[in-house]
């Protein structure tokens, strides 16, 4: 698990810096501004889902 975790922590960082190295600065300002839209959207959607699920929505039981 801590092996999956440093392999996807390491991939982030290589795939940073190449972001950082290649792209031009408006180009990174476009990427982090889409970047930080992702996160809030999928941490929206996340919080909806355990709603849901707290709520009964999907046929779970608690």
């Amino acid at each position: 698990m801590l092996g999956r975790l440093f392999k996807f922590a390491l991939l982030a960082l290589v795939l940073a810096m190449v972001f950082r190295w290649v792209l031009k600065p408006t180009q990174r300002a476009k990427v982090s501004e889409f970047t930080h839209l992702l996160a809030w959207a999928l941490l929206i959607s996340g919080g909806l889902i355990i709603l849901g699920h707290y709520l009964g929505a999907f046929g779970g039981s608690v």
